[in-house]
């Protein structure tokens, strides 16, 4: 009876230590961006983490103040863009310029936003 014991013993510890470990596919490697907001001659950035499938909208509303109209952002931390003198917000992935709106643009590990107001005349 108490190899029986013993037995059961070492088999519930194998299979309970088997249930902790985690494998490769459960894992989640934490996922980092930096953040650029440049307003005039200030820049201000920030390295931050998102998860898997997160878009530059969704990490930008994260940690900033943001103002949106039809998709597309009209304010961060409450400065805006002003359309009468043509002053618009745009953004930059990896120092080129965004191909997709902030919603549709999904993140990379690593990538570096930077969002700026841009005059046009």
């Amino acid at each position: 009876m108490k190899k029986q014991l013993i037995l059961l013993s070492m088999l519930m510890s194998v299979f309970l230590v088997a249930c902790g470990q985690k494998t490769d596919s459960t894992l989640e490697k934490t996922q980092t961006v930096t953040i650029q907001i440049t307003d005039k001659d200030k820049t201000v950035g920030q390295e931050v983490t998102f998860e898997q499938g997160d878009s530059v909208m969704d990490v930008l509303e994260e940690y900033h103040h943001v103002e949106e109209e039809g998709g597309l952002v009209v304010a961060i931390d409450g400065v805006s863009q002003d359309p009468a003198t043509n002053t618009y917000w745009l953004y930059n992935v990896n120092g080129e310029m965004a191909s997709k709106g902030a919603e549709e643009q999904l993140l990379s590990d690593g990538d570096v936003i930077e969002f700026y107001l841009e005059t046009f005349e």
